[in-house]
């Protein structure tokens, strides 16, 4: 299973990016694939700011525009067959206290991998959801600000890094 990373499906979606071709034959050829709340909360921002879009979403589909984001990013989970998946739990760190799983990790995973916060969120939704039983081999981004620590995030992670090249 291929945890897929916000930047892979906005690229997948966009036509004009240079990884579109790669991106959407990985969403399209790829049997399992899973995402995360954070990849929805990223692509509800993604989209709210694109309004033009949202409005014709709106018109064709026949809906207030306040459903169209939520309209779209049901529309890309069906159409790329994605599945949700909940990290849960909560991980103790020593003077910090109990903390989310994700966050807890984040922590943990900023060490030894300096990006920025989003995609050491990512990292660690994809870790704790593999640790909660989901069976996750990889993880595939368009970003490229991963392969930088590639040898680390798949050591501290236990999975493959697939990134998108143009």
């Amino acid at each position: 299973m291929i945890y897929i990373d916000t930047s892979l499906i906005v690229a997948a979606l966009d036509e004009s990016d240079s990884k579109h071709a790669h991106a959407l034959q990985i969403l399209q050829t790829t049997r399992d694939k899973v995402v995360s709340e954070l990849t929805l909360a990223e692509l509800s921002s993604t989209l709210a700011r694109r309004e033009e879009a949202l409005l014709d979403i709106a018109t064709k589909a026949q809906i207030k525009k306040e459903l169209a984001t939520i309209t779209a990013i049901i529309y890309i989970l069906r159409r790329f067959k994605l599945k949700q998946a909940k990290p849960q739990g909560f991980i103790t760190i020593p003077t910090l206290g109990r903390l989310y799983a994700p966050i807890a990790i984040t922590i943990q995973l900023s060490e030894a991998i300096k990006l920025k916060t989003l995609d050491l969120l990512h990292l660690a939704s994809a870790k704790q959801i593999k640790e909660n039983g989901l069976a996750i081999t990889s993880f595939a981004t368009g970003d490229q600000a991963f392969e930088r620590y590639r040898n680390e995030i798949e050591k501290q992670t236990g999975v493959e890094l697939i990134t998108v090249k143009t």
